[in-house]
């Protein structure tokens, strides 16, 4: 079935909807603002002086409360996923670099998807050694020039990978549910 590029954009809202619900779900993320907010929250300047904008800006919970990118792709072919990943390694990379020069910005970047990918080279996407040999055949995609062995090293532990299943819901508790057992047990949120 071939999607119009509003049903891509349909599939794809309802897509990055369901990662925002499963993720708030976890009770360890929430996430405030997606790209539809259009308030620029999910948007970061990169080393090629533009702006980039991510699907979502979401915050860990406790803790440091730090920010995290989220790209969320659903695909129908496992195939589209490997070009859009290298893009987001590289676009996540640029920016995460570009705003260093933020007080306390810590941020992770999330990728989402719904089909696994690189099956070959997934136990090592977030690696220091792959992310330096990848980050150094760019060539001045997104103004990234060079990786220093220091920002390799600091941006892999940034990266974070989900590989979305259609029962991963199923296994989060929603606020509903976790409310009624709650309280059913004597025990609160706080």
């Amino acid at each position: 079935m071939t999607r119009s590029p509003e049903g891509l954009h349909d599939v794809g809202r309802d897509f990055l909807i369901k990662t925002k619900q499963y993720l708030e779900a976890t009770l360890v993320i929430d996430v405030p603002w997606t790209v539809y907010h259009d308030n620029g929250m999910t948007v970061l300047q990169g080393l090629d002086g533009k702006a980039h904008a991510f699907d979502a800006l979401g915050m860990l919970k406790d803790g440091a409360k730090r920010p995290i990118y989220i790209e969320a792709k659903f695909r129908t072919k496992s195939s589209d996923i490997n070009s859009e990943y290298d893009d987001f390694v590289a676009e996540s990379f640029s920016c995460y670099v570009k705003e260093q020069w933020r007080p306390n910005f810590d941020p992770y970047f999330m990728f989402v998807t719904n089909r696994p990918f690189k099956t070959e080279d997934y136990h090592k996407l977030t690696q220091t050694a792959y992310l330096a040999s990848f980050l150094s055949n760019l060539k001045g995609k997104y103004g990234v020039n060079q990786a220093t062995s220091d920002q390799v090293e600091a941006f892999k532990d940034r990266l974070w990978l989900v590989i979305w299943s259609n029962r991963q819901d199923l296994m989060c508790v929603s606020d509903p549910s976790l409310y009624k057992r709650m309280a059913m047990e004597g025990r609160s949120l706080a």
